[in-house]
Formats: C-alpha cells, structure tokens, sequence
C-alpha cells in the first residue's frame, strides 16, 4: 500500500499499480513552512541513508479561523504523515509502515490493531515494526514534539506537565514491565508536557514526554541514601530540561501539581529562562519574607491580607457531585531558600535563592463532610502585584484538568492499556504513536467548541458533512455550521441531542468519528468499478 499525491494534490492511499506519484524524494506538497526528512535507506541499500523528503507546508496549521494558527487537519493520511514521516527509524520503510500503522489507529483508534490494519499482511508488518529496537517510544513520538515546539512560538504558552501509570493489570506477563500503582499492577510511566496557548486555550500539542519505569526504594534505606539516588520527582526537571529554552519573544509556563514541589525543578525552569506554576506541598519550606524576616511559607501567607475573592464552577468527581465554591485570595512576595541538605544533583547546578511569588486559593464554608476542599497554595516566577495578576495565576492553574483529559483520551479513546504485546518494549513504542492520537482526539473535540457557528466546509471536507447529514437523517436543511456537523459525528456515537444534554463530549464525538471513517470507507468501495 503507497501513499500517493492525487491529481487535486490530495494523499490518498492505494494498493496495487497506480501512475500517480509515490511520496518520495520528489514528491511535493506546497505549503509547508520546514522540510521534515525521511532518514532512512532505500530498499536497494538498507545501509544506505535516504536524502531527506521535502514536503512543503504539509498541515502546518492546527486553526482554520485564526490567521497564522495552526490548524487541524482531519484526513488521517494527511494527519499521520505530517505527524510521524520524520521519525528516524534507520530504514525509510519503516517510516512508511509508521505512517500508514498512525492513518489505520487514527481511523479507529479504541479497536485492536487486529481491526485497525483490518488484514493479515498489514497486521504483521504492524508487529515487526514494533519489535524493532529502532521503534522506541521517542523515536516515534519526538516528531510530534517538535512539530509543538515549533508552533508554540510567538506568545504565551502553559506546558501542563503531569505524570501518568499505564497500568496493563497485575496478570500481564508482558516482559520487560515494571511495578505500577500500589506496586501489584504492572507497567510503566509518562510524565508528558502538554501546551496549550494561553490566548485561547487551544491545546497545540506535546512539547515532550519521558518514559520510565519505576522503581521500588531499597528496604532500610535512610535519609541520606535517599538524597543520593535519583528520586521519581526528578522527573519533572529532567522534562523542562528536555523540552528547553522558549524560543525569542515566547514565554513558556510550566505548570505542575504537588509532585514537583522540589526547589530543583524551579531552579532548573529559572536556569532556561521558563517560568512556572506550581502548587505546595511543603508549607513549612523555609522563606524570607518581604521584610527579609525567616520564616515557614505558611507564616508569610498567614501575614498577608486576604484581597478578594470569587466563585468557582467545580465539575462532579467521584462521590462529588457538581457545586459551587467560594474562594479567598491572597498573595506574597517571598524569597525561597536552598534547602540546607541539598541533593548531590542540585548542587551541581550551583543553586541560589529564589525570588517567587505565593498565591493562596483557599475555600470559605466548604460543604460539611467534604474531604477535599478548595485549598491551592501556589509558588510562582510570575509578577503578581495585583487581585487581577493573582486570579491569572490561579486562571492558569485551573487549565490542568486539560492534561487530564489528555490522560483521559490516552487510556479510554485509545484503550491503551488493553493492549495485548508481548514486550514492554514494544508496547513503549505503540505508547508512542498512540499518545499522538489522543492529542489528535482532544483537538477534534475543542475545533467544534471554538468558532461553532462558521460553516462546516471550511473546516472537512463537503463529502464528510453529506455523509454525517444522510446518516443522521434530520436537522435543519440549510448549510450545516460546524457545530450541527460535530452533533451530527456525536449522533452516530450515542448523542441523543435532547434539550437538557448540552454539547457532546470527547468520547462519543470520537465513537461517532470512527462510525464515519468506516461511512467513508464503504462510500469509496461502492464508488469504485466492479472487478
């Protein structure tokens, strides 16, 4: 099967002869702002390395509505070459089979791969890719990253960083897998940075990502063995490090929750010249205050005047349900000390205090019996000097739930840990290709949020909109806006649509997307001439 330029200048995969261009050497699509190379070797010269493809402007853009934004590409051929065609595999077709496993996932991305490259041959070539040593998780994703770095630029930007366990269960006898969860569950981890434009909230993509697994601390360990070996919570530093500086006239935020509440992490952030949120979780970490008094965290906040306050919209969590919470605020200028038993990694890096400002979110008369409260102690490099600066902050903080969505679409879109190889290497590498994807779902799911109102062909194209429309077989008989076009992908997924439903979600717009990739398919297979 080849991937080929029609004659309108479309990809479109064929099998079998055909005289339309293969994607090669030659082959061109203008548009495209970097060349992305295919390193690799011919299929005459397996040693040999191929001379890079020049694909000129190939979905450069994730936006259709704001100029110079990136924009979304919904063809799963043109999204998965984009995506992955620069992934260095040390053999070009490899990078092809990459590219053409990304287009079958990205069609029907919660099925097995059994179903998702649909016969015998595909399926195979599938298991070999990912049995090579050469398809490791970062090979396959990095593309992806610096596609996001190369688009997060000119601006502000959050990097939503969290840690995530992909749990295969505790009867996995997949080699290679390491302890997860309480320790009975077996897996591994990723600790992923997704960025998101703080103007609009569109999720760009993945800035970076470390897989690891973990590690159980020795029994009897002390204190001081403890700071000698390499902690977990290193990770978080180890992220900024590998994701790196923000481009000129760009301002990266790091984002983090209680894990990477370590002196090192926001040294690290300062020494790239990244800021960052992050919430406390050590309130007696030592301080100077503005006065240039010593004291505990909590003392200097404790010191400070409450200076506002607002409501907040919190969605139902388990045995939670949906409420509203009123919250105070109030901020510090603090000065964070070097811990006085730093960890042989910090001092390497010839640590000095840092100046931060504190912002504390707490709620006032939390329900009774709520076990977790509204209660955010954050350390941040941004000024806050204003309410209006410190509510930007916890703004900015409130933006985590996205990651978590992330996860969301990860594990049950893409049903990754049901996966069913028999090495923990090669599942890394499907981990890989499928984390790409679910980034590819959250965006589908937050095109139909942004501009619900412009007409649906601007962004799919007329034959997707017709499909969706005969399918679901009502609505109105008018141009279809990209909001009925989206209802519409969700109706095929379970939506019912009723007054009180609202807007459909993520997973049945994604149910919903895979019903019409195989509308799509058997509209193509119908309009093909008979044998």
């Amino acid at each position: 099967m080849d991937l080929i330029l029609d004659a309108n200048g479309s990809f479109s995969w064929v099998q079998g002869p055909c005289t339309a261009p293969v994607i090669s050497t030659g082959a061109t699509r203008p548009t495209l702002d970097q060349p992305h190379p295919i390193h690799g070797s011919s299929p005459q010269n397996p040693e040999a390395e191929e001379a890079p493809v020049k694909v000129e402007g190939l979905c450069s853009q994730l936006d259709p509505f704001a100029p110079g934004a990136p924009r979304l590409e919904v063809d799963p051929a043109v999204w998965a070459y984009t995506q992955f065609a620069a992934a260095k595999l040390g053999d070009r077709r490899r990078t092809k089979r990459l590219v053409t496993l990304a287009t079958q996932v990205a069609g029907d991305p919660s099925s097995s791969l059994p179903k998702q490259t649909q016969d015998w041959s595909d399926l195979k070539a599938a298991y070999r890719l990912l049995d090579r040593p050469e398809a490791t998780f970062e090979v396959i994703a990095s593309p992806h990253w610096k596609l996001t770095a190369g688009q997060a630029q000119g601006g502000r930007y959050l990097i939503l960083d969290d840690t995530t366990e992909i749990d295969y269960g505790p009867k996995r006898q997949a080699k290679g897998l390491g302890p997860v969860g309480s320790g009975v569950g077996r897996g591994f981890m990723i600790h992923s940075g997704l960025v998101v434009n703080t103007q609009d909230e569109w999720i760009v993509g993945l800035a970076g990502q470390i897989l690891f697994h973990r590690q159980p601390a020795p029994k009897g360990e002390t204190r001081t063995q403890r700071r000698q070996r390499e902690r977990e919570s290193a990770v978080w530093g180890q992220l900024m490090e590998q994701i790196g500086p923000p481009p000129a006239a760009t301002q990266w935020i790091h984002v983090m929750d209680r894990g990477a509440d370590d002196f090192e992490v926001h040294w690290r952030a300062r020494r790239l010249g990244a800021d960052w949120i992050g919430r406390v979780k050590s309130r007696h970490r030592r301080v100077r205050d503005q006065a240039g008094t010593e004291c505990a965290l909590s003392d200097a906040l404790a010191r400070s005047p409450v200076a506002g306050g607002y409501t907040l919209s919190l969605r139902a969590r388990p045995k939670q349900p949906a409420r509203w919470a009123k919250v105070e605020v109030s901020w510090a200028a603090v000065t964070v000390l070097v811990p006085r038993q730093p960890a042989a990694s910090l001092k390497a890096l010839a640590p000095k205090p840092i100046a931060q400002w504190a912002v504390w979110a707490h709620e006032v008369n939390p329900p009774a019996g709520l076990k977790e409260p509204i209660d955010w102690l954050l350390l941040t490099s941004l000024p806050v000097r204003t309410l209006e600066e410190a509510m930007e902050v916890i703004g900015y903080y409130e933006k985590r739930w996205l990651i978590e969505e992330w996860h969301k679409a990860l594990k049950t879109g893409c049903q990754v840990e049901r996966r069913q190889l028999h090495t923990s290497e090669g599942l890394e590498a499907l981990t890989g290709l499928l984390s790409v994807v679910a980034v590819r779902l959250l965006q589908l799911k937050e095109v139909g949020r942004r501009q619900p109102h412009r007409a649906a062909v601007e962004l799919v194209p007329a034959r997707y909109v017709e499909l969706v429309r005969r399918a679901r077989r009502r609505g109105h008989s008018g141009e279809w806006t990209i909001r009925d076009f989206f209802r519409g992908v969700a109706g095929l997924g379970g939506f019912l649509g009723r007054k009180g439903d609202g807007e459909p979600g993520w997973i049945t717009i994604w149910r919903g997307w895979e019903v019409l990739h195989w509308m799509l398919q058997g509209a193509q297979l119908a309009a093909q001439p008979a044998d």
